[in-house]
């Protein structure tokens, strides 16, 4: 997705220095083009991404990026820990906590607006900030913080709303006679209006969007079994991921286990990065710690947590689930009805995270308190230290932009308006995009959520006639026939199908007489032209 999130930026800067419509574009999924109007509802990082991308590249603007969310996540998550616990030593741990996570860690290597987790602090912020002030002030920082948190990613925006729904009835019940009264109702209704004005141009834009976009046609259609294999699993918060050093080498052969317990989605988890949610032991101990010495006391802005973190958890579990011959339905179930776009539930993990994390300031907070001013110091070296080695990640792959595939770089120097085709199926188009903007030649792959992906029963089998026959009509020059993957990813589930295997002669001999014929071969490589 880093290839992808780079290629949106390098399309949206040479588009609009060109003049052309940045909402569309046929350098892949070629001939029919893929509209990517969107995309253009993040504007929070987009907007701060192209003017990078003008100054510098959008490698920078990428990276950029990524450190700026890590820095301004302590930030935001330890003013808000400050906020609630009123210790600056409890705060200082679990921003920690927060920040390098092992949820922020993948989805920084996968998704760049899943990434940016540093709003959500925030946002919770102004939820507790709203309840303790209720005045007009309170009433547009929760609104403006919901934009922020809206308009860096559609996923987390849904995801608060959820929880801002929780948060009050919370407080309904809890505080009914103050929640009635008629100035808080005012506020109250105050706040829906703003959060409606902020939604609104985001369903403008995804209903003008639906209309003319068969892939966002299609994922309001998406089936329920994609919401259930896109969800959490308890086990998964549980689990260290798989590139920590020590522990790391037993994330496959738990999953493993787990899965020969059985052949449903009960015990199979999603894929990576998706189901990295780990929270960790010392911090789960802390919160636990925190949990049961406030609830003594009463305390209600730990109750609240509780409830949205039990609610968070709930939410990020499968759809429903069968206890003998009983089925349980869970309420993604219900916000799927809903809203079928939305579907990796898992995602809420971030959320789970946060109030497990909050709970654990309040864990350490409690600790610290009967603890004298000598070793407080040495307690919070030492809890930060035992945090960050359960985070720790080991160094994983990396691409070497400054190495160009020889392919690509003969690619480069061919000219006409050529289309070619990345093989086999499994080569991941975002490594594809990546090296587009060294050779500059359309793409006929796809994403797989386009209808078009269903093309590749025609052309998967190079030995079929059919399938020279398919690209010619949708104006394809040459076969890339990848042997290498040139940028490999040690924890890509999918890395020992990015390439293929070299074709014997009796192979080339079928290729050839079903209309391909092999002009350039490279160590990485071959090129088949269609005929």
């Amino acid at each position: 997705m880093f290839s992808l999130t780079r290629w949106f930026l390098t399309h949206l800067e040479s588009a609009s220095v060109k003049g052309l419509d940045v909402t569309f574009t046929r350098l892949f999924n070629t001939p029919e083009g893929v509209k990517i109007s969107t995309s253009l509802s993040e504007v929070v990082w987009q907007i701060p991404g192209l003017i990078l991308s003008r100054i510098f590249n959008e490698i920078l603007a990428f990276n950029f990026l990524i450190l700026f969310g890590f820095v301004s996540s302590f930030v935001t998550f330890y003013f808000l820990t400050l906020y609630l616990t009123k210790s600056k030593h409890a705060s200082f741990v679990s921003a920690v906590a927060y920040t390098f996570s092992p949820y922020h860690y993948w989805q920084s290597l996968s998704h760049l607006s899943l990434s940016l987790i540093q709003w959500l602090p925030l946002f919770v912020l102004s939820l507790f900030y709203f309840d303790q002030k209720k005045n007009l002030a309170s009433t547009i920082f929760l609104i403006g913080s919901y934009g922020l948190v809206l308009y860096s990613s559609f996923y987390y925006g849904f995801f608060v709303g959820l929880i801002t729904i929780l948060f009050f009835v919370t407080k309904f019940i809890l505080n009914l006679r103050d929640y009635l009264r008629l100035r808080i109702l005012s506020l109250l209704i105050l706040f829906v209006i703003g959060a409606f004005l902020v939604i609104y141009p985001l369903l403008e834009n995804l209903s003008r969007v639906t209309e003319s976009n068969s892939g966002v046609k299609e994922a309001f259609g998406r089936k329920l079994d994609e919401l259930v294999a896109l969800s959490a699993r308890p086990w998964d918060y549980l689990i260290f991921p798989p590139n920590h050093p020590v522990f790391g080498r037993f994330n496959r052969k738990i999953y493993d286990f787990i899965g020969s317990k059985g052949s449903d989605f009960k015990v199979r988890s999603a894929y990576l990065p998706e189901r990295v949610v780990f929270l960790g032991f010392t911090n789960l101990v802390l919160a636990l710690t925190g949990l049961i010495y406030y609830l003594k006391q009463r305390n209600r802005t730990v109750l609240i947590i509780s409830v949205l973190l039990i609610g968070s958890f709930i939410i990020s579990l499968p759809p429903y689930f069968s206890i003998k011959g009983i089925t349980f339905y869970t309420p993604s179930f219900l916000f799927y009805k809903f809203l079928p776009l939305v579907r990796v539930y898992v995602r809420f993990g971030i959320l789970v995270s946060l109030f497990t994390f909050l709970l654990s300031a309040f864990g350490f907070k409690a600790l610290l308190q009967k603890t004298r001013v000598v070793k407080v110091y040495f307690l919070v070296v030492l809890v930060t230290g035992l945090v960050l080695f359960e985070f720790w990640p080991q160094a994983g792959a990396y691409t070497d932009l400054r190495r160009i595939p020889p392919v690509y770089e003969w690619l480069g120097q061919q000219t006409g308006d050529l289309v070619i085709l990345e093989y086999p199926k499994a080569y991941d188009l975002q490594t594809a995009l990546l090296y587009q903007r060294l050779h500059g030649k359309k793409i006929w792959n796809m994403p797989s959520s386009e209808p078009r992906y269903k093309g590749w029963e025609e052309v998967e089998d190079l030995t079929n006639p059919a399938a020279a026959a398919r690209l010619k009509v949708d104006g394809v020059s040459y076969v890339i026939f990848h042997l290498i993957d040139p940028a490999p990813n040690p924890y890509d589930d999918w890395r020992f199908f990015r390439a293929a295997k070299y074709p014997d002669s009796k192979e080339n001999e079928l290729f050839t007489a079903a209309g391909l014929s092999l002009v350039r071969e490279f160590p990485e490589a071959l090129v088949y032209k269609v005929n």
